[in-house]
C-alpha cells in the first residue's frame, strides 16, 4: 500500500478534503486519491495519516515500473486506474 501524506486541502472553495497517497518507490507517483464529502474530511495533520472510513471516492492508480520503461525515463505511465465509490465498489 502506498504512503498517505498530509496533503489535505479544499476543492473549489468547498469544505471538502482530499488525501493523496504516493508510491514508496523512487518515482513518487500519485497512487491513491481519497475524496471526502463536505465536512467529512480528516483534520489536517503534519504527519502521515492512516486512511480512515468516510471517503466518497477513492481512485487507485498502478504505474508500470518495469525496467524496460524506467530505463527509457517513462516513469509516470499508468498501467491501471480504478475508481471506487463510497461502498468500495469498483466503478
Amino acid at each position: 500500500m502506498s504512503e498517505v501524506h498530509d496533503a489535505y486541502g479544499c476543492i473549489s472553495g468547498a469544505d471538502r478534503g482530499v488525501l493523496y497517497g504516493y508510491s514508496g518507490d523512487a518515482y513518487n507517483n500519485l497512487t491513491d486519491t481519497y475524496e471526502y464529502d463536505y465536512g467529512k474530511g480528516p483534520a489536517p495533520s503534519t504527519s502521515c495519516q492512516a486512511v480512515t472510513a468516510g471517503w466518497t471516492r477513492h481512485t487507485n492508480t498502478i504505474f508500470n515500473t518495469a525496467a524496460s520503461y524506467t530505463s527509457n525515463n517513462i516513469v509516470r505511465l499508468p498501467q491501471e486506474t480504478k475508481v471506487f465509490d463510497a461502498a468500495n465498489s469498483c466503478r
